[in-house]
């Protein structure tokens, strides 16, 4: 499972707060999962892959391990993730 969440202005523009979904294809980046966001919140289109949007990361711990702050949007994400966007 991963969770999306919204902040800011973003938030205010999409209506929502966050989104949890399955993670259903390995090796996914974070660019992959805001294209998709794109395609299925409406009114989305163009707000989450525009310049000016900031995200972290953080990706899912591993067995014991301490979970690692991914940074860009080529970062490879697994179940547990969970990813923060908001509008600069």
């Amino acid at each position: 499972m991963l969770e999306v969440r919204f902040f800011a202005r973003l938030r205010e523009a999409l209506g929502r707060e966050r989104v949890r979904l399955p993670l259903e294809t390995p090796g996914l980046t974070v660019e992959g999962l805001l294209s998709a966001l794109e395609a299925e919140i409406p009114g989305s289109r163009g707000q989450l892959t525009a310049p000016g949007i900031r995200l972290a990361a953080t990706a899912a711990a591993r067995q014991g391990r301490r979970a690692r702050r991914a940074t860009g949007r080529r970062a490879r994400l697994r179940s547990g993730s969970c990813i923060r966007l908001w509008r600069a």
